[in-house]
């Protein structure tokens, strides 16, 4: 039940913040039952079972903006378990997604599902049940998102102008019910 899926699902976070990334992962799918409001996507096509997949594998993004980008660490992986890997993401994300996993067919997540022919799918969060059960998601050395080589064109000649820099810092989440603990106010920074 409800009650069960919450406590695997918090189980699952606290595994994963000691780094016990099999326990964590093994049980992290549950964090759907848990709460309702997840944006899951039922596929009628089974669940990647981690093995490979003679077609489509679809990985979509079941959570928020900053878990997807988490999670893409693994994107590139997923792509030698499948002979063609599509993405659907957050769309802020896909110009982003799509310079970085070359591999990756990279579209932007709608309500409605992918009609393509899909042999299995898996949440973006959930590769890490057979992608990271030992190695850590993403280290501090291990770059996997590719900046736009011309934004720094158009940027430097606007940061160029005389008068002082101010240096920004935004964090915010759209989730309601997450929203307060993680987001950040610019009145937060004033000390």
């Amino acid at each position: 039940g409800g009650n069960d899926d919450e406590a695997r699902a918090s189980q699952s976070l606290v595994y994963l913040s000691l780094g016990r990334l099999a326990d964590g992962f093994a049980h992290y799918d549950c964090r759907f039952g848990a709460d309702p409001t997840s944006p899951r996507r039922d596929y009628p096509q089974p669940h990647w079972d981690g093995g490979r997949v003679p077609g489509t594998l679809l990985i979509w993004g079941g959570q928020g903006l900053g878990d997807q980008i988490l999670y893409a660490s693994m994107l590139a992986d997923a792509t030698g378990h499948a002979e063609r890997v599509v993405a659907e993401v957050e769309p802020r994300l896909v110009p982003l997604f799509c310079r970085s996993f070359p591999k990756v067919e990279v579209r932007p997540i709608g309500r409605e599902l992918q009609a393509d022919d899909i042999a299995a799918h898996c949440a973006i969060g959930s590769l890490g049940r057979h992608l990271r059960k030992q190695e850590p998601l993403a280290t501090a050395t291990s770059a996997f998102l590719t900046a736009d080589a011309g934004r720094p064109a158009v940027l430097r000649p606007r940061l160029a102008a005389d008068g002082p820099r101010v240096p920004a810092l935004s964090w915010a989440r759209r989730n309601r019910k997450y929203e307060p603990a993680p987001s950040a106010q610019h009145v937060d920074f004033a000390p």
